[in-house]
Parts: C-alpha cells; structure tokens; sequence
C-alpha cells in the first residue's frame, strides 16, 4: 500500500516538473519571438513610414479648438397667457319670428 502512495507521488512531481517546463519554454519562446519582432521593426522602421500593413494610413482630424466652451441655446420662455388674442365676438342670431317668411296672395 506504502508503494502506490510513493508510485503516485513520483507520478504528481513528474506531472508538476513537466508542466513548469512546457510553461517555462512556451514563456521563453514567446519572448524570443517578442524580441525578434521588436528588432525586426527597429531595423525595418522606414519601410511602413507612410502606409501601413493594410495600405495607406488615415488620419483623423482633431475635433476643432474651441477658445471658449460653445455656445449655449438661449432659452425664450413662451408668452404670458394674456398675450393670446381676444375670443372671437359672438354671432347674433336674431329671434326666429323675424326670419319667418309671411307669403303675401
């Protein structure tokens, strides 16, 4: 039983050694590559001067230099009530027997 235990702990140290070993040389890997990418723009800087990988580069012009903050909207409150025109005049309808119609034989 005392063997097992000794046989799985040798297997979990070779597990833990081999993954801190892939870990360590996909790092150094890495960073090689860094390097060699770094350098390789250094060498090559004048090669994308004025265009980029994709084509020419774009500039986006600034937004424009304001000397003070931009205007604010200038608020008009709406007129008082009383300043709405008068109420029509009313309609004088006169009384029915004067529009009555007498006709005459």
């Amino acid at each position: 039983m005392t063997s097992d235990f000794l046989r799985l702990a040798k297997v979990k140290r070779f597990a833990a050694v081999a993954a801190l070993v892939v870990v360590g040389v996909a790092a150094s890997g890495l960073t090689a590559t860094k390097a060699k990418a770094d350098e390789y723009w250094h060498h090559h800087r004048g090669y994308y001067r004025y265009h980029d990988y994709y084509g020419p580069r774009v500039y986006v012009a600034p937004p424009p230099y304001y000397y003070a903050p931009p205007p604010r909207p200038v608020y008009v409150p709406p007129p008082p009530v009383y300043y709405a025109p008068p109420p029509p005049p009313p309609v004088y309808y006169p009384p029915v027997g004067l529009n009555v119609v007498i006709p005459i034989r």
